[in-house]
């Protein structure tokens, strides 16, 4: 790593956008600084805090796992996500359920850029989060199989 590359500068959405660009991904982006990438089925956002007068901004990456799980599944999704969460730093996955009790698998990542970062180190947890993301969702669809899904065959058939 060349001198360049361990210099800091201050955190702001077009050097997070860069930084994803530079990954090759096609971003979106809205007025208010938050960052969308969609990478098939999952879309990730990565979104700005205001930090106020004295505190930097924070920045959270989350994505919404693409399918919804079935309430009766509630304790397997409850030890999928616990042991999760335990075994590794990013992403953290939390759920939510619907009034129809659907079950939905979220993930999320506080970044700990501290207001700057450099080049190398703003893209390689951008990375990170995107590909731990993906791992993520990868367990998720081996642990709740889509019963619809090709080779599967459907308890309604």
């Amino acid at each position: 790593m060349s001198e360049k590359d361990n210099i800091v500068y201050e955190i702001t959405q077009q050097r997070v956008q860069q930084s994803l660009e530079n990954l090759e991904l096609v971003t979106m982006s809205s007025s208010d600084g938050n960052i969308g990438i969609h990478i098939f089925p999952n879309v990730f956002y990565i979104t700005a805090t205001d930090g106020g007068e004295d505190q930097s901004a924070l920045y959270l990456g989350r994505s919404m796992y693409h399918r919804t799980i079935d309430i009766v599944h509630r304790g397997k999704v409850q030890a999928f996500m616990r042991k999760h969460n335990a075994s590794v730093f990013a992403p953290k996955l939390y759920t939510t359920t619907s009034d129809d009790g659907e079950i939905s698998l979220n993930a999320f990542h506080l970044f700990s850029w501290n207001g700057s970062a450099s080049d190398h180190q703003l893209q390689s947890e951008l990375d990170m989060f995107l590909a731990s993301c993906n791992r993520a969702f990868t367990q998720i669809d081996e642990a709740f199989p889509d019963p619809y899904s090709v080779g599967q065959s459907s308890s309604n058939d």
